[in-house]
C-alpha cells in the first residue's frame, strides 16, 4: 500500500509498544537524521484515485499494463555498479567511527553526547555523497510496462508476495441519543475478549478501532440498521496516546427483536443467514479507501483493491504492490522462468503509512501488526536461501539473469515479514548459544514470536560488534526456525504456522538479510515507506556511503517519476528496485532508459 486506508487522517499504531522508551544510542545515523529529508513534492493530479482498469475506452486495460521504474540497487553517484549481488549479512560494515561510537556507548550514556557523535558520523557521509554530486545525474532509471518483468526476471528465483484480503472495514454510524455522524474504521480484534465468549454470545465482538466524528465519548452507543438487522457499537474505551483509537463492542440482532433478549443466540438474522462479525461487516461496511482518493469506495473497488491471489481476509489497507499482477502474469512466471511462487500473510493496520511524527526520524513510533507463514511456505523459502553459500561467490556463479537463490518481495509488507523471520530465527539461534549449525527440534526456552521497532539494530550492537558481516545466514536463521516449528507441531495440526508481530522499523543503514529485489508502488511523501525503500535503494553497495546514497537515488528516481507523469500511491504504478546486472540480458532491449 503506499497511502493510509484510515478513516480519514491516521495517529500512531493502535498497538503500544515498549520500543517507544528504548534507548537512542542504538540507531544508525540516518535515523537521527531530519524526516525532512524524506519530503518530496506529489503534484495533486498525478495521486491515481482509481485504477487504471477502469479506462473508459471499449478496450479495457489489463492491471498488469501499468507502467514499471527500475532502480538499480548496485549503482553509485558515479554511474558505477558495484561486482557481486552478496547477501546483505557480509556488506562491510557501514561506518568505522559509527562502529566506535556504537561500542562505547551504554544505556546510560549521554544522548546529546552521541547525537553529536552520529552527526559527526553523517555529516562526513554527507560532504563525501556531495562531493560527487555532479554525478548524480548519471543514475540510469529504466522504464517498461509492468508484465514486462516476465521477460528479465532472473530464471528460478522466489517471488513472496502478501496475500491479506481487504475487509469491508469502515461502517457509517449514528449515536444512537442525538443522530450525529460518526465513521467507524474496525481495525484489530480483541481477542482475548472474544475468545472467553460463550454460545450464547456470538452476536458480540470486541474491536480496535478509528473513530471519526464529534465529541464521540467512552459509553456512547453507535447505531446502524440495514437488511433487517440492527448493529450497535459501544465505545468501551478511548486510547489515551491517540484519541482516534478506541475498544468498541459490537452487538446485532434484528431490528424488530425487543432490547431485552440481546443474548439470545441468532441462527439467522436475515434469509443470508449473518451469524458472526464477518457477515457484519459484509453487510453495512465498505472498502477502506485511502483518505487522498477522495471519494466513496465503489462496487468495483472490492474487486479493484484486492489481490488476485487475496486470500486471508484481515487488513484495511491492500498490499498494493501486488496489485498489478493479474493471474495469467503468475501463472507466465512459473511457467517460463520456473518462478517459485510462494505467499505470507501480513494484516496491513492503518499505521502502515502514517507520516513520521516528528522532526527526527528516530522519535517516531512504529506501528505493530500481525503476520503469519506456514511451516510449508517456512520451509519453501529456507530450502531456497540454501541453493548456495550466502553471500559469497562459489567460483561457478549463477550465471547472468538466473536466481538460483534470488528472491523477490512484492511489496513492503512482504519485506518486513521476511526479514522480521530471520531476525526471530537469529533470536532463537542465540537461546541455544548455537549460531554454526541448525538447532536440534527439541527445545526448552520459549521464544517469543514478536518483533521490536529497533530490535535488529540492538542486537547487531549488542552481539555483533556493530559489525553486519558477522550476522549468521539467512538460510541458518530460517532453519533455526524451521526446526523449531516442526518440533513443536501438534500432531493434530498438519500444517503448522508462525503467527506472530513485528514493528521493526527499517531505516538507511539497515542491511538487508533475505530479500535481494522489490517491487512496490510509489509512496506518499514522509513515510516509514520512504525510509525503507531508500535503505533498499543502496543494499548492494559495500560502504558507509549506501546510509545517504539510497535516499538520493529514491528522491532523483521520484522527480524523474513526477516529471514522466508515473501514477502514485495505492492505485499508481510501480517500481522494481533491483541490481541491473542481476537481471537477464534482455533487460536492456525491453526497456528504456527515462
Amino acid at each position: 500500500g503506499a497511502g493510509a486506508g484510515a478513516a480519514g487522517g491516521a495517529g500512531a499504531g493502535e498497538d503500544g509498544d515498549e520500543s517507544r522508551n528504548v534507548p537512542r544510542h542504538h540507531l544508525t545515523s540516518h535515523s537521527s537524521s531530519s524526516s525532512d529529508q524524506y519530503d518530496y513534492h506529489l503534484p495533486e493530479n498525478l495521486i491515481a484515485d482509481r485504477p487504471i482498469t477502469w479506462k473508459e475506452e471499449s478496450n479495457e486495460m489489463r492491471r498488469d499494463t501499468s507502467r514499471l521504474l527500475c532502480i538499480d540497487t548496485g549503482e553509485d553517484p558515479a554511474g558505477k555498479t558495484t561486482r557481486s549481488s552478496s547477501s546483505s549479512g557480509n556488506h562491510e560494515s557501514s561506518s568505522s567511527s559509527l562502529s566506535s561510537s556504537y561500542s562505547s556507548s551504554s544505556s546510560s550514556s549521554s544522548i546529546s553526547s552521541l547525537s553529536s557523535s552520529l552527526s559527526s558520523s553523517s555529516s562526513s557521509l554527507s560532504s563525501s555523497a556531495a562531493s560527487r554530486s555532479d554525478h548524480l545525474n548519471e543514475f540510469s532509471f529504466r522504464e517498461c510496462l509492468f508484465h514486462q518483468l516476465s521477460c528479465f526476471l532472473p530464471e528460478r528465483s522466489m517471488l513472496v508476495a502478501n496475500d491479506t484480503k481487504v475487509v469491508s472495514a469502515r461502517l457509517t454510524m449514528r449515536k444512537e441519543r442525538t443522530g450525529g455522524h460518526v465513521e467507524v474504521l474496525v481495525v484489530s480484534e480483541n481477542q482475548n475478549q472474544n475468545q472467553n465468549q460463550n454460545e450464547k454470545q456470538k452476536q458480540k465482538s470486541s474491536w480496535k478501532c478509528m473513530l471519526k466524528g464529534k465529541n464521540v465519548k467512552e459509553g456512547s452507543t453507535l447505531v446502524a440498521e440495514k437488511d433487517g438487522v440492527k448493529l450497535m457499537a459501544v465505545i468501551c474505551r478511548r486510547n489515551e496516546e491517540s484519541k482516534q483509537f478506541a475498544d468498541v463492542e459490537f452487538t446485532w440482532r434484528r431490528s424488530n427483536e425487543d432490547d431485552h433478549d440481546e443474548n439470545e443466540l441468532i441462527d439467522k438474522v436475515t434469509e443470508k443467514g449473518i451469524i458472526d462479525f464477518g457477515d457484519i461487516l459484509n453487510t453495512f461496511g465498505s472498502i477502506p479507501l485511502p483518505p487522498y482518493m477522495k471519494r466513496e469506495a465503489v462496487k468495483r473497488d472490492s474487486e479493484s483493491y484486492q489481490t488476485v491471489y487475496a486470500s486471508s481476509p484481515g487488513s484495511v489497507a491492500a498490499p498494493t504492490a501486488g496489485l498489478h499482477f493479474t493471474s495469467d502474469l503468475v501463472e507466465q512466471l512459473i511457467r517460463e522462468k520456473e518462478v517459485d511462487f510462494q505467499k505470507i500473510t501480513l494484516h496491513t493496520g492503518p499505521g502502515t503509512f502514517v507520516p513520521l511524527q516528528s522532526k527526527s526520524v528516530e522519535e517516531h513510533h512504529m506501528h505493530t501488526e500481525t503476520f503469519s507463514i506456514s511451516r510449508q511456505t517456512l520451509r519453501n523459502i529456507f530450502r531456497h536461501l540454501s541453493g548456495s553459500v550466502e553471500g559469497k561467490d562459489d567460483g561457478k556463479g549463477e550465471g547472468k539473469g538466473e536466481g538460483k537463490k534470488n528472491l523477490v518481495a512484492v511489496g513492503t509488507t512482504t519485506v518486513r515479514t521476511l526479514e522480521t523471520i530471520y531476525w526471530l530465527g537469529l533470536k532463537l539461534l542465540r537461546l541455544q548459544g548455537k549460531e554454526q549449525r541448525p538447532p536440534p527440534q527439541e527445545e526448552e526456552e520459549e521464544l517469543n514470536y514478536t518483533l521490536g521497532q529497533w530490535e535488529p539494530y540492538e542486537m547487531v550492537r549488542d552481539h555483533y560488534g556493530n559489525d553486519w558481516n558477522k550476522l549468521p545466514s539467512a538460510s541458518l536463521a530460517y532453519g533455526a526456525l524451521l526446526n523449531r516449528l516442526d518440533g513443536e507441531q501438534d500432531a493434530a495440526d498438519a500444517e503448522g504456522e508462525v503467527v506472530g508481530k513485528t514493528s521493526v522499523m527499517i531505516t538507511p543503514g539497515y542491511k538487508f538479510q533475505v530479500v535481494r529485489q522489490l517491487i512496490t508502488n510509489f509512496h506518499a511523501p514522509k513515510t516509514t515507506l520512504m525510509l525503507l525503500v531508500s535503505a533498499f535503494a543502496s543494499r548492494d553497495l559495500q560502504d558507509g556511503r549506501s546510509l545517504d546514497l539510497g535516499r538520493q537515488k529514491v528522491k532523483m528516481a521520484y522527480e524523474k517519476a513526477v516529471k514522466h507523469k508515473f501514477r502514485f500511491l495505492s492505485y499508481g504504478d510501480a517500481c522494481f528496485f533491483a541490481r541491473f546486472d542481476d537481471l537477464a540480458p534482455s533487460f536492456h532491449r525491453v526497456t528504456r532508459r527515462l
